[in-house]
């Protein structure tokens, strides 16, 4: 009975370990969420030149406005497509290193890769991602690496969803 139970235990941490992988949120940025449009993939955090590049097929509309970033003298960008928008930092325009900021759903045209879309309920988002990482009766969060995926939440249904780099 002791070995039965000294293998279970075994076993039980082996589990354990295999589980550490894309859902634990402190894992670096390999485990940081994303958003997908059109086979495009992008994140906070990266460059916007590639995902721009990419998308320019559905003409993106864009507005400039100095830089709200603290400390920082650039500009904030904003490109709108269709049912969300992107939001980037750079120092100028034409700049090699212009960043991806934020990414906000504004419709449910578009949703999460995980198949959650404006609309949803509460508990869907907590069945398809798990426990939040904050929680309030206007939101959801999930941090993981370094970027937050947020859910708005209205009445208990998902009202926005944003992707954010953490500062």
């Amino acid at each position: 009975m002791k070995k039965f139970a000294a293998l279970l235990l075994t076993v039980a941490a082996l589990m354990g370990f295999s589980s550490c992988g894309e859902d634990n949120p402190g894992n670096g940025e390999a485990a940081a969420y994303s958003f997908s449009f059109d086979g495009v993939e992008m994140r906070p955090g990266d460059k916007a030149a590639p995902v721009l590049e990419a998308l320019a097929g559905h003409s993106p509309q864009s507005s400039v406005k100095a830089s709200c970033l603290s400390g920082l003298s650039g500009e904030d960008v904003t490109y709108v497509l269709p049912g969300f928008r992107i939001q980037t930092f750079r120092q100028q325009e034409g700049d090699a290193d212009e960043q991806i900021r934020l990414i906000i759903l504004s419709d449910d045209s578009v949703a999460t890769p995980e198949g959650v879309a404006i609309g949803a309920e509460a508990q869907a988002v907590k069945d398809t991602y798990g426990a939040p990482s904050e929680e309030t009766e206007f939101r959801l969060a999930y941090t993981r690496g370094s970027m937050r995926l947020v859910f708005g939440l209205r009445e208990g249904k998902v009202t926005n969803i944003s992707y954010e780099v953490l500062e």
